[in-house]
């Protein structure tokens, strides 16, 4: 038995057309210019490619599947009266930063706080809250974005009560 090598746009279609099915699988509320734009944007880039093709790349499926990751293990938690710090891992790839949002005890619906404009690259990412009041008790969530869109879905909802004073730091 032998094998042939094919090349071109006979072969590389079959892979451009499956990577773009997985994309709309996940980005469900993507539209086709956003999948596009992914599968263009998280490419491998080579030089032989350079002006050969559109991206100067070949397709990457991880990477673009990966570029908007949803958020885990977000912990929220406070020391003191004034802020609230949160914790999240970081799972994207390809996120320009993490859109953050928080609703109070009693309120209905979240509301933006803060929109990074720097992302994290696997590990853990934080931020602190400093618009909060002692005493009251808050849920926040958190999304990746970049210029194409924004991840699936939020991270898990983590709630803390900001306390009325600075919390001791134990010892004896």
């Amino acid at each position: 038995l032998g094998y042939d090598i094919w090349e071109g746009t006979s072969m590389a279609s079959p892979h451009v057309a499956g990577l773009a099915v997985l994309l709309m699988d996940y980005y469900r509320a993507f539209d086709i210019y956003q999948i596009r734009d992914t599968i263009l944007t998280f490419v491998d880039k080579l030089p032989q490619f350079d002006g050969y093709v559109a991206s100067d790349g070949r397709v990457n499926a991880w990477w673009a599947i990966s570029s908007l990751l949803t958020p885990t293990g977000l912990v929220a938690t406070s020391e003191g009266p004034q802020s609230a710090e949160l914790r999240w891992t970081d799972k994207a790839t390809g996120e320009a930063g993490y859109i953050i949002e928080r609703k109070a005890a009693g309120e209905a619906s979240f509301t933006e706080i803060h929109k990074s404009t720097v992302g994290y690259t696997d590990g853990t990412a934080n931020y602190t809250d400093t618009g909060v009041t002692a005493g009251k008790t808050y849920t926040y969530r958190v999304r990746a974005y970049n210029s194409i869109g924004e991840s699936p879905g939020y991270s898990n909802e983590a709630s803390v009560t900001v306390p009325l004073k600075k919390k001791s730091g134990g010892g004896g």
